[in-house]
């Protein structure tokens, strides 16, 4: 990923496979599902419930960082065909 910094220089950061892997990895362990055990949902909802401003439940629910500075797109070549 590149960005402008305050120096007014562009910015690269580069990660391998396995550390991509370790973020993702570590982005399912926070989500609550209905397979949660009871017993967490309960000491965990009451938080969620009570700051309800400290989570970013969408990307628009984050202040103060413009939406037009870092979003995913995807590259396609406008002449591949679909395969089915």
């Amino acid at each position: 990923m590149k960005f402008p910094s305050s120096a007014w220089q562009i910015v690269a950061i580069r990660v391998d496979q396995i550390m991509a892997w370790q973020c993702y990895m570590d982005s399912l362990k926070s989500q609550i599902e209905e397979q949660m055990h009871w017993l967490h949902q309960e000491q965990l909802m009451p938080t969620l419930r009570k700051n309800p401003d400290l989570f970013a439940w969408q990307p628009s629910d984050i202040s103060g960082i413009d939406p037009n500075f870092l979003c995913h797109s995807l590259a396609l070549c406008v002449k591949a065909q679909p395969l089915a």
